[in-house]
């Protein structure tokens, strides 16, 4: 656990420590989403800080926790915002609501004044999450993963999944992309979850801000995989509902019930989860984190670009940053109205859209055509999402212990 006693002290005593050039270094590529560079990739002769930086990059939450809490003396000035930062998400991803509260009110407090408009919007969204959990229990496997649960296609090409909370049997979206699980509030409501009273405020793909509750599921069931104490976001059903496209979403499976299963392997009509039989070997690792976010080693027209990793849309789509890495592509951008959706509804906007993008991760190369570039709806970090037309139907696996895709 985090000792956020030594955060406060820090700041009770005015202290100005120090972050030598490689911590400073890898702050720097974290930022850029460089994770997959050689340069990150070496943190052996590097700080203790750097080491945890690589730690949390790459899932390996423990280590990252305790190389980060011995660091976090040695931080300032922007090393000491970014320590802070990365803390916040780890303490997030082990369950320690309360220590990622205090990382996240000290960054509001300390930096409020250099932050972005996006950036104090983003960190007050995730604050008001930290605060409606703290003190809530932390997610626990009852009955590990290791079967083969079948799955099915909705209208819009998601595949779903049957699950049951406290007895109660519904269908979800399997998102990769989804920081935490979704659930409909008359489900939620059927099921018997704890609904806490606090708010909480949530980016969506439609919305920069879409306000909802935190769920608590007792428990939660797919085929025989057992979870404790899943947490969801509650949103009114008519968030979570298109009735001009006649589609509705009960509920999403996301991030951390996904993860808690070690290995999956999605068909066209199955999901196969199992124990992780591999350990982790940073040189083989396609896939890292940012807080909740899985971000995978890609290639747009041979140039490497991170993009994040979402099950959840039909569709890949990217950020206007990726013509930072790629500028040619702006060449042959052209712009067009689309509608977009998210929690909170639909929207039309003008977006750019590129005729075709070669396009390489997880050992495959493929050309995706009418490839939308939205500066909105992605994060200020992101450079885009890789969707399921990636795969073409095809399987592929994603092993959270190794941290690979394939």
């Amino acid at each position: 656990m985090w000792r956020t006693g030594i955060v406060l002290t820090l700041i009770l005593a005015g202290c100005e420590p120090s972050v030598d050039v490689a911590s400073e270094d890898y702050i720097a590529l974290a930022d850029e989403r460089s994770y997959f560079s050689d340069a990150f990739r070496k943190p052996e002769s590097a700080s203790t800080l750097a080491q945890g930086m690589v730690a949390a990059a790459f899932g390996q939450d423990e280590e990252a926790h305790k190389l980060l809490t011995e660091a976090i003396a040695d931080a300032k000035g922007e090393g000491w915002r970014d320590v802070l930062d990365t803390l916040s998400e780890v303490a997030m991803r082990q369950g320690d609501f309360s220590a990622a509260e205090t990382a996240i009110r000290t960054m509001l407090d300390e930096f409020h004044r250099e932050m972005t408009p996006e950036e104090t919007l983003s960190l007050e969204q995730a604050y008001s999450v930290a605060v409606a959990l703290s003190g809530q229990p932390v997610q626990t496997v009852e009955a590990a993963c290791d079967e083969v649960i079948p799955t099915f296609r909705d209208k819009a090409g998601l595949q779903r999944l049957n699950f049951s909370s406290n007895g109660v049997a519904e269908e979800a979206i399997i998102d990769t992309g989804a920081n935490l699980s979704v659930m409909q509030r008359s489900v939620a409501e059927a099921a018997g979850l704890k609904i806490l009273k606090t708010p909480v405020a949530v980016r969506s793909m439609s919305q920069d801000s879409v306000e909802g509750h935190i769920g608590i599921a007792d428990e939660f069931r797919i085929g025989s995989f057992t979870l404790k104490n899943v947490v969801f976001l509650i949103f009114e059903d008519e968030d979570l509902s298109f009735p001009q496209a006649n589609f509705f979403i009960p509920a999403i499976v996301g991030f951390p019930v996904l993860r808690a299963m070690d290995e999956v392997t999605f068909s066209e009509d199955s999901l196969t989860c199992a124990p992780s039989t591999e350990s982790f070997d940073l040189a083989n690792a396609n896939l890292a984190l940012e807080g909740y976010t899985m971000v995978v080693e890609a290639y747009i027209d041979g140039e490497l670009v991170p993009l994040e990793f979402d099950t959840g849309a039909s569709r890949s789509q990217l950020s206007d940053r990726v013509y930072e890495r790629v500028p040619a592509l702006k060449d042959s951008a052209e712009a067009v109205e689309a509608s977009l959706g998210g929690a909170g509804g639909m929207v039309t906007r003008e977006i750019e859209r590129l005729p075709s993008i070669k396009l390489s991760a997880a050992g495959r190369e493929v050309t995706l055509k009418g490839v939308d570039v939205d500066g909105m709806s992605e994060g200020p970090d992101s450079f885009g999402r890789i969707g399921v037309d990636f795969f073409g139907g095809e399987p592929y696996s994603i092993n959270f212990v190794t941290m690979r895709v394939e």
